[in-house]
């Protein structure tokens, strides 16, 4: 069974953009994890956010397709690059916009935002917001 997660960047102007994760959302030693360690740099999140929905997410998001009969496990794998399927970017105009939206998403266990201040926060599945590195820390037990 996967662990689904949405992950989003809030723009400059406050604007959300985010993606969808099928696999592996979780915070420890799952997607929380990844993202904090490995996507600290606001340029390499616009560039995964910009890749649109994924299968799973990994510390290199890769720049060929990623074959997803035959898949490299340590590349990122996108449904539109490696499936030739349609690109799906979530465009909020708010934040407030893009809480509303996936706070009755039942799908979805796991919610990361980078933040305009470039620092990861992540939604419980009762969309309590924590900052990602206090619950990396044990600041909250999945």
């Amino acid at each position: 069974m996967s662990t689904r997660a949405q992950v989003a960047i809030e723009m400059k102007d406050g604007s959300i953009q985010s993606i969808y994760n099928h696999s592996g959302g979780y915070i420890h030693g799952g997607l929380g994890e990844m993202l904090a360690k490995h996507y600290q740099d606001r340029e390499k999140v616009e560039k995964l956010i910009s890749m649109g929905s994924a299968s799973y997410i990994t510390e290199e998001i890769g720049e060929e397709k990623n074959d997803f009969d035959k898949r490299d496990l340590n590349c990122s794998c996108f449904y539109h690059r490696d499936r030739d399927e349609e690109l799906v970017i979530g465009k909020y105009l708010s934040k407030v916009e893009w809480e509303l939206d996936f706070q009755n998403d039942i799908m979805i266990e796991w919610c990361y935002l980078f933040t305009q201040e470039d620092k990861w926060e992540v939604y419980n599945p009762a969309r309590t917001m924590f900052d990602l590195e206090t619950a990396i820390n044990g600041g909250y037990d999945e």
